[in-house]
């Protein structure tokens, strides 16, 4: 996030606001994509599964474990945990703010 709020990291021209409250989505998108990336290209983490952008499941899964980790905010935490809990195990939640 500190990428981002430096302004190192920009929107798309696609990204940027449209409307009210847009701003914050597209951060999240943004913040999405920089953390998958990371951890797509650590070879430290390449046991973990990593969900596409979009697709239905928490960012990471540790099968092995059933770990399952989630990039949101404190806000967004418990709606998280009713979604992912019971399928995927235990969660541990990366937040945003």
């Amino acid at each position: 996030m500190k990428q981002f709020d430096s302004g190192a990291v920009t929107l798309s021209p696609g990204q940027r606001p449209a409307g009210p409250g847009l701003a914050a989505a597209g951060r999240g998108q943004q913040a999405d994509t920089l953390v998958k990336d990371s951890v797509r290209n650590d070879p430290n983490l390449s046991h973990l599964w990593v969900s596409r952008s979009g697709e239905f499941g928490p960012e990471f899964h540790d099968i092995a474990t059933s770990t399952w980790w989630d990039v949101t905010t404190s806000k967004g935490w418990q709606g998280n945990l009713n979604r992912y809990g019971l399928e995927w195990g235990e969660g541990i939640g990366l937040f945003t703010e």
